[in-house]
């Protein structure tokens, strides 16, 4: 087995070995870059030996941008009124957005049930539609129920984006009025919080 070997003026030796087992029917090359890689860059290779510095792969988390409503929403619309939007900018194409949403709407009325739906966007895009979102009682008041969603976005694209939440009531439900509020309750013993978090996933 032959090897390369490397002295230190200490005396120890670093070596690079060739493998332990023969390689198949052809020799086995490795062409390396011209210049040096950046701190934290890998070496990898594009399957005929060619070998390059590169970032390191998918799943880290580059940033982190948060938002919350600052003033109370009321929804009795049967059209989508916005609750909570947040913007970010990917670095990549390559790149995922986490989507996080958190929110504790109230309710009125005397019905067993009613239903509100609720939207996510990408600018205009729906990424995600719950028709069934609330189905909410009113045994107790207030009425009050944390909801949340976790969506992984793919949006391919570099350009400054906004997500939102929307919200609005089912069209058999007139009179049905949802509260989002930014401050607690009258009584004191509520606090609503209704909140957007974006995170950029390495692709």
């Amino acid at each position: 087995m032959s090897k390369i070997s490397l002295k230190h003026s200490g005396g120890n030796v670093v070596s690079l070995n060739s493998p332990t087992n023969a390689p198949g029917a052809a020799d086995v090359a490795f062409k390396l870059p011209n210049a040096d890689g950046s701190a934290g860059q890998f070496m990898k290779t594009d399957g005929s030996g060619n070998l390059a510095f590169a970032a390191a792969g998918g799943g880290k988390i580059l940033q982190v941008v948060h938002g919350h409503i600052t003033s109370s929403v009321t929804v009795n619309s049967n059209t989508p009124t916005d609750i909570v939007s947040q913007s970010i900018t990917p670095s990549s194409t390559s790149s995922k957005v986490l989507c996080l949403v958190n929110f504790h709407p109230k309710t009125n009325g005397s019905a067993a049930q009613f239903k509100f739906i609720a939207y996510v966007k990408r600018d205009s895009q729906i990424i995600l539609n719950d028709g069934e979102m609330f189905q909410m009682n009113n045994d107790y008041a207030p009425n009050v129920q944390m909801c949340s969603y976790t969506i992984l976005d793919t949006p391919s694209s570099t350009s400054s984006l906004t997500y939102k939440l929307q919200i609005f009531r089912g069209a058999s439900e007139t009179g049905r009025v949802m509260y989002l509020e930014a401050s607690s309750s009258s009584s004191g013993n509520y606090w609503k919080t209704h909140t957007i978090t974006l995170m950029e996933v390495a692709g």
